[in-house]
């Protein structure tokens, strides 16, 4: 059931048991639950949480009222119960002063009760904070010591904020105490009757064990994504009724399939915060330091705005939560692979898949994210168009990151505009030309050629180095379906043991002694002396012609080697008659030159199609960090 503060509390006594949490509300918290109050229209109700209560059976008589008062402990609610009882103190303490007669009788029926002749307040804190709480914080009472437990300091804080925001009321009728009293009497209206609490009554301990658990989720802060909800829904009750009711069943609906998408794919609560971000950047602001997380939510969707234009309401948040909706399917099929991803390009839809599967693997992901979103709810059919932004993408992670190694948000400045610029426009030539001039920028054919020839770069090193192995077999096999997939290298049992050193990381044999000490530092982990193997585990330190062509064993089977081997880059291996340094080099030299036509990026545009980007040749001025949210501390280790 629904109730007011005045219908929760005036028929009962409430007790916040000791196991609870203490009084947690700081600043933030404390100015939202104040721009609520601030916000409600005259005759309006709003929304504020749920209250759960165990009844302690039976009654206690309130003998100053003479009235019996049901008896509950507190389950969950005591935040906002402890704050709007503080609240309703303090404006009923103005009030007296100004000589209100009515406040006497409001403050016996909602604050406080005589219980066996005892005056206690109606709303009775835990053990270590009760006397507190009555004493200094409702009766003023200075304390020696000051507040020692973090909670009481919370509440000294919340009772300081409401002072100050009642002083500052003060000031402004600082000249007729009339209109004053009238905003104070509103103001404990507004708590008093117009937040409106959802009230569950349990009956037994297990019971209470068990909501306890569902709602307080033992502390644990909700994500970005469900305040957002949280938030909306709070808009929604801005409507008169049928409206409200329409975007309350929009919202609704948008958070369940956005939960069901991310759920369907075992994604977590940083995804949740990662999709609300990434599609913010693609829809509403591409600058990505001005994302505040919720805050940038209600910014956007200003409460205030909305007071004069309820249709507008209405429009932009159904729009903004079907949006988001349809984003979550997006963000799923970019950082999760599934057969039936991307079904709605129909004969398209597998390349797609491929393309993706590919753009994951690569290593770097969800700096795209936005620009994958935008091309996806701006091209839901079409596959072409689509595939294309992502097909630029993994060539963009490749060169940049992989075989560059630029920091993992270069260029993320761009990327943003870019997606928020496609989203916008549909634009999809001017999206391509952009992300092509950006991996020019960091990533250009000579700089390029020149890192994947370099012997002295320590390819063993980089965490994409099986990706590019893999590619490479892929070409190899020429269109044939390889035997294992590119997990069985990167996961699992064969994870630590599938890149093989031709050229041995510790050589001991005398057969490597054509490796000077020089060349065994320069050549060891360079491209050239790397391939994929199942087998590394016996090839150990062997010389090169016992890892080609293997030994016989006394029952007449051969031990593995590079020539009966399944892999293709090892059977290149051997046509090879010696390992030499030259070999590593013209190796090397054969692996650049696949690469850069496996990830060539075509024919320069002319500057002039990519005008609107504004490029000036400089690195973008937040591309030299590693504070964007979306790559610090991001769960691309959950997805590969």
């Amino acid at each position: 059931m629904t109730l007011s503060f005045d219908e929760l509390v005036s028929p009962r006594l409430l007790d916040v048991p000791d196991y609870q949490r203490g009084y947690a509300w700081e600043a933030e918290h404390l100015r939202e639950f104040w721009e609520d109050l601030d916000l409600i229209e005259p005759g309006r109700r709003h929304y504020t949480g749920t209250v759960v209560l165990r009844d302690r059976g039976g009654s206690l008589l309130d003998q100053e009222r003479e009235v019996p008062l049901e008896h509950f402990d507190v389950v969950d609610g005591q935040q906002r119960l402890t704050t709007c009882a503080l609240l309703l103190d303090r404006v009923y303490d103005h009030l007296e002063a100004l000589h209100d007669g009515d406040v006497p009788g409001a403050r016996r029926r909602l604050l406080t009760a005589v219980i066996d002749g005892v005056r206690r307040p109606k709303l009775q804190l835990g053990a270590d904070l009760q006397e507190y709480w009555q004493r200094v914080i409702l009766d003023g009472k200075p304390q020696v010591n000051g507040p020692v437990l973090a909670a009481q300091r919370r509440l000294s804080q919340a009772a300081e904020f409401v002072e100050d925001r009642l002083a500052e009321a003060r000031t402004q009728h600082a000249d007729d105490d009339s209109v004053y009293c009238t905003w104070l009497r509103r103001l404990a209206g507004k708590v008093t009757s117009a937040l409106q609490f959802t009230l569950y009554v349990v009956d037994n301990d297990s019971d209470v064990g068990v909501i306890f658990e569902t709602l307080n989720q033992r502390g644990k802060d909700l994500t970005e994504l469900e305040k957002t909800k949280n938030y909306l829904l709070y808009l929604a009750h801005l409507l008169d009724d049928g409206p409200r009711q329409q975007l309350a069943a929009a919202i609704n609906d948008s958070w369940r399939t956005i939960f069901a998408n991310l759920g369907s794919a075992q994604l977590g609560p940083a995804h949740e915060d990662q999709l609300l971000r990434a599609h913010w950047l693609a829809t509403q602001n591409p600058r990505q330091r001005e994302w505040e997380q919720i805050r940038s939510v209600k910014k956007q969707f200003d409460r205030s705005k909305y007071r004069e234009d309820k249709p507008l309401l209405l429009k932009e948040v159904t729009a903004y939560a079907y949006s988001l909706k349809e984003a979550s399917a997006a963000y799923r099929d970019i950082v999760t692979d599934s057969p039936d991803s991307f079904a709605a390009y129909g004969a398209d839809a597998a390349d797609v898949r491929k393309r993706s599967r590919q753009l994951r693997q690569a290593g770097v992901v969800l700096i795209f994210a936005p620009l994958l979103i935008a091309a996806r709810l701006r091209f839901p059919a079409d596959g072409k168009a689509y595939g294309s932004v992502v097909d630029l993408c993994e060539r963009y992670s490749v060169r940049v990151f992989l075989i560059n190694e630029r920091r993992s948000n270069a260029g993320s400045t761009r990327l943003y505009s870019l997606a928020f610029q496609l989203h916008g426009d549909g634009n999809l030539p001017m999206a391509l030309a952009g992300l092509l001039e950006r991996i020019r920028f960091f990533a250009g054919d000579e700089q390029t050629e020149a890192e994947l020839r370099d012997p002295r770069r320590n390819w063993y090193a980089k965490p994409g180095h099986k990706y590019f192995l893999y590619q490479y077999e892929l070409h190899l096999l020429g269109g044939a379906a390889p035997l294992y997939g590119f997990e069985h290298f990167t996961r699992g049992e064969f994870r630590a043991s599938t890149t093989e050193h031709v050229l041995p990381q510790t050589p001991t044999s005398k057969c490597w002694r054509v490796f000077s000490a020089e060349n065994r530092a320069l050549y060891t982990n360079c491209l050239g002396n790397l391939v994929l193997t199942n087998d590394n585990s016996v090839y150990s330190n062997y010389c090169f012609i016992r890892k080609r062509d293997g030994i016989t064993a006394p029952d007449g089977k051969t031990t593995p080697c590079y020539r009966t081997s399944v892999l293709k880059q090892e059977q290149e291996l051997a046509t090879v008659d010696e390992w030499t340094p030259t070999q590593v080099r013209q190796r090397q030299d054969r692996l650049a030159q696949w690469a850069m036509k496996r990830w060539e990026l075509g024919p320069d545009q002319p500057l002039t199609t990519i005008a609107a980007l504004a490029v000036t040749g400089e690195e973008d001025p937040d591309d030299d960090t590693d504070t964007d949210p979306m790559l610090a501390g991001n769960p691309e280790d959950d997805i590969g």
